[in-house]
């Protein structure tokens, strides 16, 4: 079977209590679309977990690109702000250097580890095309051309695009041969009350699959081959 997640920001417990609730086993797959990361109380547990498990993909969310940006400036001061104050870092940071202070290769191997991961991911389950990506991807960047191949639409697109994007993505009609499975956006911002998985009933071709676990919604997972979700309830705000 053939699962996707994402924003899990930390959240350990529900994190292994989803992965219970849907028996994941060694023949299974699991994506996760980014922000493994940040915010929750065990973020550094979270990534060693994916990074351990040889049938968990992840792809880079806004969290992991703000990480990857202060180390690669060696923590200058407007990076280092823009991660830990303002976007919940502090505790992953502070994390990875108490696990890997004795091992700093180790602390540089699981830098690398999330340096490599993709920014989106092409997956096919029962002759369907989904389009993995954490926040969205952008339409209208190939100088007006009415029709796009997905291989012209992802050349013109900036990580910051596939990180950050909200609105100009999920507002707007997206690709005609996939369906783009997102996360990054709470899902209640989108269906107004509820923070289960969100479909896009207008234009048919975007799923968000981030229930804002970290804020108190909830976790969700979503299986491809018979789309049947899953949930579980946070067990609180952090």
């Amino acid at each position: 079977m053939t699962y996707v997640m994402s924003d899990i920001h930390g959240c350990y417990d529900e994190y292994l209590s989803m992965l219970e609730k849907i028996s994941f086993s060694d023949s299974d797959t699991l994506y996760i679309v980014g922000d493994v990361i940040d915010r929750g109380k065990e973020p550094v547990m979270c990534l060693l977990e994916v990074m351990a498990a040889p049938n968990i993909h992840m792809l880079i969310g806004n969290h992991e690109h703000m990480m990857l940006t202060a180390f690669a400036s060696d923590f200058a001061a407007d990076d280092l702000e823009h991660w830990c104050e303002q976007n919940g870092g502090t505790i992953t940071l502070t994390q990875l250097h108490s696990a890997f202070e004795p091992s700093p290769e180790k602390l540089g191997k699981t830098i690398s580890y999330v340096a490599d991961l993709p920014y989106y991911l092409e997956v096919e389950v029962n002759d369907k095309k989904y389009l993995l990506v954490h926040a969205g991807i952008r339409i209208n960047k190939s100088r007006g051309k009415s029709q796009q191949t997905l291989e012209e639409i992802l050349k013109v697109q900036t990580q910051m695009d596939m990180v950050w994007m909200r609105e100009e993505f999920y507002d707007r009609k997206a690709l005609p041969t996939h369906t783009i499975i997102f996360g990054h956006t709470p899902s209640i911002y989108l269906n107004r009350s509820s923070f289960g998985i969100w479909h896009d009933k207008r234009h048919k071709d975007k799923i968000c699959i981030d229930g804002g676990c970290v804020y108190g919604g909830k976790l969700n997972c979503l299986r491809l081959d018979d789309m049947e979700e899953f949930s579980v309830d946070s067990s609180g705000r952090r």
